[in-house]
């Protein structure tokens, strides 16, 4: 029993020795190429303002950001109904809208047509817009119909071109706006937060 028991304490270390060994031999693979050895991380001083990441053609370096507006989505809110099976068209006619300079996009509707079945043929549509239906809980009519561009941009807002609904969207709770900063004094807009080609690499 001893000599069993010696054995197998030698045959766990040489399987604990085998393991360490594959693993270098992974850690030394990485390293074959010299993009092993292009590995840059990206510390920021603030990372409530900015998050980055390096690739292998970033070069090291130190530079400063300044952020006056964060890219933002356009998001506008109809008047309000009583409940989300109201009826919200007269008869037979259409609701289009368009996001930025991009085709008009339209969804039929009629007497039978309510507030949630508007919502989900807007998302029907997969257009670039999300509709959404919110219960703002004031007064007698709280149900609200709210459009979200998709994408962030000042070149991204939502323009209602056909509205034959009593819905009136009289209400913008967030302007489509483009982010702009500051790189080492040079400014840049652009329209969306994630930026790449403006510091090599990063």
């Amino acid at each position: 029993n001893a000599q069993r028991q010696k054995y197998e304490k030698t045959n766990a270390a040489y399987s604990t020795l085998s393991t360490l060994v594959e693993d270098l031999k992974k850690a030394a693979d990485a390293l074959r190429t010299s993009t092993g050895f292009k590995v840059f991380t990206v510390t920021s001083s603030d990372n409530s303002v900015a998050a980055a990441t390096a690739a292998s053609s970033a070069a090291t370096g130190s530079h400063t950001l300044v952020v006056s507006n964060i890219a933002q989505a356009h998001k506008i809110a109809a008047d309000g109904v009583a409940t989300e099976a109201t009826t919200i068209a007269a008869g037979p006619g259409s609701f289009s809208f368009q996001v930025g300079s991009g085709a008009v996009q339209t969804v039929s509707v009629d007497a039978t047509t309510t507030l949630a079945d508007l919502k989900n043929s807007i998302n029907g549509l997969n257009a670039g817009v999300t509709a959404t239906i919110v219960n703002d809980g004031t007064g007698a009519n709280p149900y609200r119909l709210v459009l979200t561009s998709n994408s962030t941009g000042a070149s991204n807002a939502v323009t209602i071109t056909q509205n034959d609904t009593s819905l009136l969207f009289s209400t913008t709770i967030q302007s489509a706006q483009d982010a702009s900063f500051k790189v080492d004094g040079f400014t840049y807009t652009r329209s969306s937060n994630t930026v790449s080609d403006v510091i090599s690499g990063v």
